[in-house]
């Protein structure tokens, strides 16, 4: 066996391995090639099965959490994501909520609302299309909330 075909054997090993037996941080990985934004382990996951898509900062921005950072929350189990949560500007949840069939809440900061899916008792599965809509579902409503921001202070004067 050449040395070029052992590799090959090799790789294909180790990439059967890791789809078989997913390790959190090849899920950080995986979400963030396909989706192209930043994702990390949830702060709040004590079994580093909770997720958290940042859909307007890149996989290698250092400063994507935020106070005001749009985000949406996922988990996993064997294998398959649901749906826990998102929390970002009223153009982004509501049709987002609409979506997956949740009814989002007004926050203390105006303008911005949150879905807590775990308060309807079901957490939607997902699958990679879906995960892919939200995040294009907020990042346009990110350039609506700038538009309409640009609108309302186009003919304004200091006071």
């Amino acid at each position: 066996m050449k040395k070029l075909e052992l590799r090959q054997i090799i790789r294909e090993e180790i990439s059967r391995v890791i789809k078989e037996n997913p390790q959190p941080n090849s899920y950080v990985s995986m979400l963030e090639d396909e989706l192209g934004t930043k994702v990390t382990i949830s702060y709040y996951s004590t079994n580093d099965d909770k997720f958290t898509v940042y859909p307007n900062s890149k996989p290698n921005s250092q400063f994507y959490d935020e106070r005001n950072a749009q985000r949406i929350d996922l988990e996993v189990k064997d294998g398959k994501f649901s749906f826990s949560g998102a929390f970002g500007y009223d153009k982004s949840i509501i049709p987002m909520a609409q979506l997956m069939g949740q009814k989002p809440k007004e926050t203390n900061i105006a303008g911005m609302s949150v879905i807590d899916a775990g308060l309807s008792g079901s957490k939607p599965e997902v699958n990679i299309n879906q995960i892919k809509k939200l995040v294009t579902i907020m990042q346009k409503g990110l350039k609506d909330e700038a538009q309409a921001q640009a609108n309302f202070y186009k003919n304004r004067t200091p006071d």
